[in-house]
């Protein structure tokens, strides 16, 4: 008799078998090399220097970037050498233009010329570790670059935040490096206390080395309450500036967010927003050159005008000048942003914009070109009526710009392979850098003396020139001498100002804030008027 158990192989299982368990494993620890280390150390000072250099312009803001350059372009050897990998160009330039343009600081005293300087310097430090650590993930310099730049300076630097203070410590956990670096702090340690006594011992023998020592105190920690507590603020500052900044190093040197907002994405980007039907994007556009057409129109008379040099009858020079400039502002903006709206959301035909729609984009950029190109006209014969200002040359040199970039989408409606973006970098740094370095002030008086000289003007406005920097009294010199005892009492009034602002310590109070210029323009004022001018040294001290 055959008798089946009840644990009979045969029997099928009621009971599936149960899956092995799954344990989630924690991610391993992040490891952080020497060099990573020792660059995080290195952001700690960077930060600080920031906060007490580059807020303003003259030596110190120049030290600083050349240092920074010097940063970046061990970071980018330590980086690339090992691998023999080579630097992308697109790298190898911003670091090449950032250094070039720390001369500005040298040449241009503090205005708004250096704030814009300082903003582009470090946005384009930025993309430079963005591009530095890239492959062909991300466009280098191209189309792509407005998303390239919010990459570089919302999500990199985020992503690593917090990544220097374990890189930091890292050092010490390294038992040849850490025990290296404990020896070196426990004899900075044990050396403190005697070097104290040392030092106060010193400065009671010899008032030139107490008085050295007083202006090195002075540099770390202020000569007065006020300082100390500046300089605190300054210290409490730099931390976030210097997590800020290691982490885009980081996040670039480690490959992080690759794939965020690369190149391949942005394409995707691009093919998945082109629904609009043409049709939809045309009847958006055409109203609007119709609009344009009706406007010009009726303004003949004022664009004949302003091209003959004549003012309008109604008008004053001032008021034709300034007639309708914000006015262009915002219409060029909308069409820049018409113009991009129909780039991007339009239908292409074979990854190409249609016939019509670059028709109608040519159509928006000629209208603006001549809205730029009377306010231009305007512009110069108000300067010919009234001479040069600082608000009047910079609002000349934005209208050159953005012409140029209205002429840069003409082209590219005709040639697609034209690189607006990267054309209007390039305009938009040269302008950057010739304005810097012309020295915008000292031209603005320059150019106003010299119309004044060949008949141009009637007079020389002396009280335009206090809203100028020093630089601007060396072409107040040669009025002290002119035919109009007016105009020449004005001009000696007006150099006795700057010459009290020199040596009271307005324009430079430390090493940090002087330029070359003005010790120069000291030298002028003082055999222009028959008195010593000459930058004080004795509160020379960082504030």
């Amino acid at each position: 008799m055959n008798y089946q158990g009840p644990y009979d192989t045969q029997r099928p299982n009621p009971m599936p078998p149960y899956p092995p368990p799954v344990y989630a494993c924690p991610p391993p620890p992040t490891v952080y090399t020497p060099a990573q280390g020792i660059f995080a150390l290195l952001t700690l000072p960077f930060g600080y220097l920031f906060s007490r250099w580059v807020l303003r312009a003259g030596n110190a803001a120049f030290l600083y970037v050349l240092l920074f350059a010097t940063f970046s372009l061990g970071v980018l050897l330590i980086t690339h050498l090992p691998s023999k990998k080579r630097p992308r160009p697109a790298a190898v330039v911003l670091l090449t233009v950032n250094t070039l343009l720390s001369g500005v600081y040298l040449v241009s005293p503090p205005s708004s010329v250096t704030t814009v300087t300082t903003l582009f310097e470090i946005v384009s430090f930025l993309l430079f570790y963005l591009y530095a650590f890239s492959n062909a993930e991300n466009s280098p310099l191209g189309d792509g670059m407005p998303l390239d730049l919010i990459k570089a300076v919302f999500v990199l630097p985020f992503v690593s935040f917090i990544r220097i203070f374990p890189a930091i410590f890292s050092l010490f956990q390294n038992k040849k490096a850490g025990r290296k670096l404990g020896l070196i702090l426990l004899g900075i340690g044990i050396a403190v206390i005697p070097s104290a006594i040392v030092i106060t011992l010193l400065r009671q023998a010899d008032a030139a080395f107490g008085n050295l020592m007083k202006r090195i105190g002075a540099f770390l920690f202020g000569s007065n309450p006020v300082e100390v507590f500046l300089n605190f603020g300054s210290f409490l500052f730099s931390i976030p500036v210097s997590m800020y900044l290691f982490g885009a190093v980081y996040s670039g040197w480690e490959g992080k967010q690759r794939d965020t907002l690369n190149l391949a994405s942005q394409k995707r980007i691009a093919a998945s927003v082109s629904v609009v039907p043409v049709t939809v994007t045309v009847s958006a556009i055409l109203p609007l050159c119709l609009i344009y057409l009706l406007f010009f129109f009726s303004q003949l008379g004022y664009y004949v005008d302003a091209f003959s040099g004549l003012v309008p009858e109604g008008f004053s020079a001032a008021e034709y000048a300034r007639s309708g400039f914000f006015q262009l502002c915002a219409v060029s903006a909308i069409n820049l942003a018409m113009i991009t709206a129909a780039s991007l959301f339009a239908k292409k035909k074979e990854g190409q914009q249609t016939l019509p729609i670059r028709i109608l984009n040519v159509i928006l950029s000629v209208f603006t070109l001549v809205l730029i190109a009377t306010a231009l006209r305007k512009m110069i014969l108000y300067i010919g009526l009234y001479g040069f200002t600082r608000l009047r040359v910079l609002t000349s040199i934005f209208m050159i710009f953005l012409g140029l970039v209205f002429l840069f989408l003409v082209i590219r409606q005709i040639t697609p392979k034209c690189n607006v973006v990267l054309l209007s970098a390039v305009a938009g740094t040269v302008l950057l850098g010739t304005v810097g370095f012309c020295d915008l002030d000292a031209r603005i008086a320059q150019g106003n003396l010299i119309l004044y000289q060949t008949g141009v003007l009637e007079t020389c406005d002396i009280h335009a020139f206090y809203d100028l920097s020093y630089t601007a009294a060396e072409y107040a010199i040669p009025l002290l001498e002119d035919e109009d005892a007016e105009l020449a009492t004005e001009a000696r009034r007006y150099l006795k100002h700057c010459a009290r602002l020199i040596s009271e310590g307005t324009y430079a109070y430390d090493w940090r804030s002087e330029t070359p210029a003005l010790h120069r323009i000291a030298s002028l004022l003082s055999e222009a008027l028959d008195e010593e001018v000459t930058v004080p040294r004795e509160s020379r001290i960082v504030r």
